[in-house]
C-alpha cells in the first residue's frame, strides 16, 4: 500500500481539517482560509482527490510574492498611518469567484482595497494599461496578477481575460467609475455588469472607502475606512441590463461613500472651482 493511501499520522490529521474545510465550502463562507496555504503546503502524500481539493483553495487563497512584498510595504502607510478599518471582510473568505466592486476617490484605492483583504484574498484588479509602459512598474503589476484594460475603449480582452480568471474562483477586483472620480459624479461603466453576467455564480461584494483622498495631505493624518457588503439590491438579476447593474451597485455604494475631491490644497481647490463652474474637475484636451 502507497504512502498516498496510507497517511502518517498527522497527514490523517490533516487530512480530515481538509475535509472539514470542504464541507465548509459546500454551506458558504470559510472562516479558516487565513490557515489554508500551511495545511497545503503540508498535503504531500495525501491522496489526488484530497490534494486536489487543497490545490483549489490555494488558487483562491494564496498571494503571489509580488503582490505580498507590494502589500506589505503599503500595510505601514495604509493600516498604521492611515488608521484602516474594516467591516464584511468574511465576505471574500472561500473558493468561490468573488467580484469585488469599489468607489474611486483616489489612486490609493486600489492598494487599500489590496492591503485590507490581504490576509483573506488577493484582488486582481483591472488597472489603466499606462502602468505597463514603465518596465519597472509592468514588472511589478504584472506580478501581482493585475490585469491591464484600455480606458474608455471597451477592451473586450482584458474583460474577456477577467471572465475566465473570476470563472475559476479568483477575486476580480473593478471600480466602474473608470478613473478617479475628483469629486464629480462619473457615469458608471458596464464592465461590472458584463462580470456579474458572465458569471453568474460569482458573489458580488462591494467596498465601500473613505478617507483615502487624505493619505497625500501630510501633515494631516487621514482616517481610512473600508465596509465590504453584498449589493442591498441582492446580486444580479436576469431581467438587469449590465449598465442597469453597474448604476445600481454603484449607487449603493456612493451612499456610503459620497464623492469627495482628492489632492492636495491647491489641486483640490482648482478641482471644487471647476465643479462650481459646471465643469469637469480635470481640464480636457481642447481646453
Amino acid at each position: 500500500m502507497t504512502a498516498a493511501q496510507t497517511p502518517l499520522p498527522t497527514d490523517q490529521r490533516l487530512a480530515d481539517q481538509l475535509v472539514t474545510i470542504r464541507t465548509t465550502f459546500r454551506g458558504g463562507f470559510d472562516p479558516t482560509s487565513r490557515c489554508l496555504r500551511q495545511i497545503h503546503s503540508s498535503t504531500v502524500g495525501l491522496g489526488a482527490d484530497t490534494f486536489a481539493a487543497t490545490r483549489l483553495v490555494s488558487m483562491s487563497t494564496t498571494l503571489t510574492p509580488a503582490y505580498r512584498r507590494v502589500m506589505a510595504f503599503a500595510a505601514p502607510i495604509v493600516k498604521t498611518w492611515g488608521r484602516l478599518e474594516t467591516t464584511g471582510l468574511e465576505l471574500l473568505d472561500g473558493p468561490d469567484p468573488v467580484l469585488a466592486i469599489g468607489n474611486h476617490d483616489s489612486y490609493w484605492d486600489p492598494v487599500i482595497f489590496g492591503v485590507a483583504g490581504r490576509e483573506h484574498r488577493q484582488i486582481r484588479a483591472l488597472a489603466k494599461d499606462s502602468l505597463w509602459k514603465n518596465k519597472l512598474v509592468a514588472k511589478v503589476v504584472t506580478g501581482m496578477a493585475q490585469i491591464p484594460v484600455k480606458r474608455g475603449a471597451g477592451d473586450a480582452e482584458a474583460l474577456a481575460v477577467a471572465i475566465r480568471e473570476l470563472a475559476d474562483g479568483s477575486c476580480i477586483g473593478i471600480f466602474p467609475e473608470g478613473t478617479i472620480s475628483r469629486g464629480a459624479y462619473l457615469r458608471p461603466r458596464s464592465g461590472a455588469g458584463r462580470l456579474a453576467e458572465a458569471v453568474p455564480e460569482c458573489r458580488v461584494v462591494l467596498g465601500a472607502i473613505t478617507g483615502s483622498v487624505d493619505i497625500v495631505r501630510f501633515p494631516k493624518r487621514p482616517k481610512i475606512r473600508i465596509d465590504f457588503f453584498e449589493p442591498e439590491g441582492g446580486q444580479k438579476r436576469p431581467d438587469e441590463t449590465p449598465a442597469e447593474f453597474a448604476t445600481r451597485v454603484t449607487e449603493e455604494i456612493r451612499r456610503r461613500a459620497p464623492y469627495v475631491v482628492p489632492g492636495r490644497k491647491k489641486t483640490a481647490k482648482k478641482y471644487r472651482e471647476r465643479i462650481a463652474a459646471g465643469l469637469p474637475p480635470k481640464a480636457g484636451k481642447g481646453e
